[in-house]
């Protein structure tokens, strides 16, 4: 594990705030949200747990991963002025994956299943929505908004909307197709990123509305059909806009802050826009920061014995490729295949030469202790085929 000291907001104490990591599956210089943890972290990051110092566990969710590193949020429950510390958990190969968006963010979807959540959205037209492969899409068959408004009442303020979108049509004057925030349900959009707009004012435009008075500035980033990482950050007195990380603008003229409700939407028959995930979370202006990673240490566990193998039958002479699968670190294994050898190697191939049925045991240490477990009758070897 490793712990991190996170440095507070000069905003004011935070609660359910969520703080944004990015866990290497590689050897480097833990730096701001970058930690580093080798190897040691499973190749799925299904094993990462995340703790207060008090050993409270924390909700998470793992916004994208590869093989060789994976963006997490992380919902810590208060983040005082004075800042807090957290734990960072891993090397458990037995881990079950508890990534949860749901307990993570204020609103969030990922739109898995075959069809819309209702308890979260609403099918603005009735039509033109569907979901298939974890992934939301809004078709306009007619000139009217096709698309999903969110059921939350009251957006609030100091909030960040972030979504993984596919506009198919970015920059057209034929098409629209974007996401916007609006206050109640006859009021026109108010904070908008319009990948294509029929007003060719407005596409490819983010957009401001207080009344009747509108701001726009150019979507910087945006290029053909493709997904892309949108982010707006709303605060008291602006919003500040990003494309995949990068390419920032802020508006303040005309913001409007207070929104009730969260439209993905298309219109204009043929109009076609996609969603992976999105979500909301909490936003302070002066965001809180990672002042300093601790050195790796070994938690305090007592190892739990587990393993598996590629073969459990066969003829002879049979050979058995054992996988090691405890959980909290062991540093020391010791095998006893029951056929009379053993073995002290983490993940070692036995042969066996004799017929028969095995029990195979595993032991495994590390410095808080031991554990075993036996599998009974576990490997059969039978007579090899006369032919």
């Amino acid at each position: 594990r490793k712990l991190v000291i996170i440095g507070g907001s000069p905003d004011g104490d935070l609660t359910d705030y969520q703080i944004r990591f990015v866990v290497y599956r590689s050897e480097g210089v833990d730096s701001g949200g970058n930690v580093y943890v080798g190897t040691n972290v499973k190749a799925d990051y299904s094993d990462l747990r995340f703790t207060t110092i008090n050993n409270e566990v924390l909700s998470y969710w793992i916004e994208s991963s590869s093989a060789s590193s994976a963006v997490v949020w992380v919902k810590v429950p208060s983040i005082p002025v004075t800042g807090t510390q957290v734990y960072v958990y891993y090397g458990n190969p037995g881990a079950a994956a508890v990534s949860n968006g749901d307990a993570t963010f204020i609103l969030y979807d990922d739109f898995s299943g075959s069809s819309l959540n209702t308890s979260k959205w609403t099918n603005i037209a009735g039509s033109g929505v569907g979901v298939s492969d974890g992934v939301l899409t809004c078709t306009a068959s007619s000139s009217a908004s096709y698309g999903i408004e969110s059921k939350n009442t009251d957006l609030g303020v100091n909030i960040s909307i972030r979504a993984k979108i596919y506009p198919f049509h970015p920059k057209s004057t034929t098409y629209l197709e974007g996401l916007y925030t609006r206050q109640g349900p006859t009021t026109p959009y108010q904070n908008a990123l319009y990948f294509s707009h029929v007003n060719s004012a407005y596409s490819g435009k983010y957009l401001s509305r207080n009344g009747g008075s509108v701001t726009t500035e150019s979507v910087t980033g945006l290029g053909s059909p493709g997904w892309y990482i949108l982010e707006g950050r709303m605060e008291s007195s602006s919003i500040k806009w990003t494309i995949n990380d990068a390419n920032p603008v802020t508006i303040s003229t005309n913001y409007y802050p207070t929104s009730s409700a969260l439209r993905i939407v298309s219109y204009a028959s043929g109009a076609k826009i996609s969603t992976d995930w999105i979500f909301i979370r909490k936003y302070a202006a002066t965001e809180p920061s990672v002042i300093e990673w601790t050195l790796q240490e070994q938690a305090k566990v007592v190892p739990v014995a587990a393993y598996c193998s590629n073969v459990n039958e066969g003829s002879k002479p049979l050979t058995v490729q054992f996988t090691d699968l405890s959980s909290f670190q062991p540093t020391s294994w010791q095998w006893d295949f029951g056929d009379g050898n053993t073995s002290s190697e983490r993940n070692p191939v036995h042969v066996y030469e004799g017929v028969g049925t095995y029990s195979v045991n595993l032991t495994v240490w590390n410095s808080y202790g031991s554990d075993s477990v036996t599998k009974t009758d576990y490997i059969t070897v039978v007579e090899a085929p006369a032919f």
